[in-house]
């Protein structure tokens, strides 16, 4: 460390203390000893936590971060696929490659600036929390020594929810009709399989063949977003479509479609039907709307939704006006 101790000598009269870590050598004259080693012996110990040398590693920027967590993903884990799309996004940016002793929180104001005129608040914060995972990490798990206050900012502002708009009988046929004229009857079953099933996208594409019992009617969802594994019952139309993509299967999964796939073939067969506002995972949302609509209770639905509370599931129930003023209409 290249420390000595304080050293004291009397000079015409008085008491000068001289302190040196490092090289840095600061000097001072009091009027007593005791007041001279009180100040040597603290300036000590501030000069010597200043030059402290840390063996921690430290990254050169947050694309280092970013990296080295994609890199540590486990495959397995549901989000794992797409914490990687964001990632790679994210380092065509130019921020994360801003040397930390050259980056400020402007850079990364002006970034979430940019991005907010594209996504939502609410897709932001969702990309944004990737960030702060890495960072948890590599500051916790992987002992790394970086300022990680820099890639510290405040959420994105998310407005309210806006009233759910169903998925129709007739919008969904629009969509259905648009992936067959794409020349991909796969897909159209995959469609089909999600309204009757309300399974999530991942979960659809995690599906083996012998997962789905055929005869009993039940299929097993074992890879899920929260992890809990679920068995659920089929209605016949799911069944007949999973028959049909087990049938066309070449390999151990009910169907050879990513979940990167999927979404672009929605995308195109949505434009085509000329209902660009439609998700994919609004026919999640229809299915579990439609499955208290047919009557079964919370615990039922959320047996086959697989959701752990009830207030998670009433977000995806959006009962049909017309239906609640018929009821209504029949109350003696």
């Amino acid at each position: 460390m290249g420390a000595k101790m304080p050293s004291f000598r009397k000079r015409n009269g008085r008491i000068q203390a001289q302190v040196r870590v490092s090289g840095s050598r600061q000097s001072a004259t009091f009027s007593s000893l005791k007041e001279a080693k009180v100040w040597a012996f603290k300036l000590e110990a501030k000069l010597m936590a200043n030059h402290h040398v840390s063996h921690r590693y430290r990254p050169t920027n947050p694309a280092e971060i970013l990296i080295e967590y994609s890199s540590r993903l486990v495959e397995s884990r549901p989000s794992a696929l797409n914490e990687k799309i964001v990632i790679k996004a994210l380092l065509r940016e130019d921020w994360p490659h801003i040397a930390f002793s050259l980056l400020s929180k402007q850079h990364l104001l002006a970034w979430q600036m940019q991005r907010l005129k594209k996504i939502k608040g609410f897709t932001f914060n969702r990309q944004f929390s990737i960030i702060s995972e890495a960072c948890r990490m590599a500051s916790e798990e992987w002992d790394w020594d970086f300022p990680s206050d820099a890639l510290k900012i405040k959420r994105a502002k998310v407005s309210k929810q806006k009233l759910f708009r169903r998925v129709t009988q007739e919008q969904f046929e629009a969509i259905f009709a648009a992936g067959g004229k794409r020349k991909c009857k796969k897909f159209q079953q995959i469609l089909i399989l999600a309204l009757e099933t309300g399974l999530r996208r991942s979960e659809l594409c995690n599906l083996m063949s012998l997962d789905i019992d055929f005869k009993s009617g039940v299929v097993f969802v074992n890879d899920t977003k929260n992890g809990f594994p679920r068995l659920i019952p089929m209605t016949p139309r799911a069944l007949d479509a999973a028959m049909k993509l087990a049938t066309s299967s070449t390999s151990e999964k009910l169907f050879e479609m990513s979940e990167n796939a999927i979404r672009m073939a929605f995308e195109k067969a949505r434009s085509f039907a000329g209902l660009p506002s439609i998700r994919f995972h609004d026919l999640r949302h229809e299915a579990i709307s439609r499955f208290f609509e047919a009557g079964l209770t919370p615990p039922e639905v959320a047996a086959i939704s697989g959701h752990r509370t009830m207030s998670m599931l009433m977000r995806y129930s959006h009962a049909s006006l017309e239906k609640i003023q018929k009821k209504l209409i029949e109350i003696p």
